[in-house]
This record gives C-alpha cells, structure tokens and sequence, in this order.
C-alpha cells in the first residue's frame, strides 16, 4: 500500500487536447496545474506480487523439476505528474501479470533444460507514456513471451 501525494506543486506543466475545446482539432496545448493532492507518478496505490515454487525429483536417478508461477499487480496510477493533464491520458489502468517457468535438470546437476513464459494473461499496459504538445505517446508493455533455454555447466 503506498499513498504517496504532492504536498505542494503549484505551476505544474500539462497538456490539454485540443479536440476538448475545438472538435475535430489534433495536437495538445501546454498549460500549467496545482498538482497539490495529486499522485506523484508511477506511484500505485496497490501492487504486490505472489510467487509459489516447487521443486521435485520426478523420475528416478535424480532428474529434477522445478515449478515456479509469480502473479503480480499494479493499481492505476498516473505515468506523468496529474497524468498529463485533465483528459488523463497517461494514467495506467490497474493491470496483473502472471509468469510461469518450468525447468527439468539432469542427475548431474550440470544440463537444465527450462520453458518461462512471461505475460500468459496478454495484460495490456505501458512501460512508459509521456504527454507532449504533439499528443500522448506510450510504450506497449512485453507481450506474452515464451523462452526455451537449454543450460550447460562445465
């Protein structure tokens, strides 16, 4: 739980869209805000992680295996200082994540063979978003991704 504000941000910079005054208009205009009382950004309100793990001999000789999930979440939160302005256009919706690794080691100890799979609920978010006077950019967090990986110790 985090409740993290600014005590005192007067002046603030921030974007308007100009479609909210002319219809139709495109590109944003600079202005200033009191930000006092506003979430300071990447700041959620809520976020924590779950992570279980399992580890188990699975065939005999000693062959290995070794489970790993991990959930984590994030409440909304704002990405730039009051979130670009009043339109909001860089606050973060609240989003979870969920990764799973499986991995299987010979007798030896020396050869793992593991499968992760990173973002297995395809969650849509940002890893950064930014206003400007031309608009609101962002970057689109990883994708669902799954990686093969063979490890061998000499």
């Amino acid at each position: 739980y985090l409740d993290s504000r600014y005590a005192s941000f007067p002046s603030a910079s921030v974007f308007e869209p100009n479609y909210l005054t002319t219809p139709g208009a495109t590109g944003q205009t600079q202005g200033s805000a009191d930000l006092r009382g506003f979430a300071t950004p990447n700041a959620p309100k809520l976020s924590g992680t779950l992570t279980v793990n399992y580890n188990a001999e699975v065939a005999p000789g000693g062959w290995v295996a070794d489970v790993t999930g991990s959930v984590s979440y994030k409440s909304k939160f704002d990405q730039q200082p009051g979130a670009g302005g009043s339109a909001r256009l860089i606050r973060q919706d609240p989003f979870a994540l969920a990764n799973l690794r499986f991995a299987l080691t010979d007798p030896s100890g020396l050869t793992t063979v593991a499968v992760d799979m990173q973002n297995l609920t395809k969650a849509k978010f940002y890893s950064n978003r930014v206003a400007t006077v031309d608009g609101a950019y962002g970057i689109p967090g990883a994708p669902r991704t799954i990686e093969v990986s063979l490890k061998r110790e000499f």
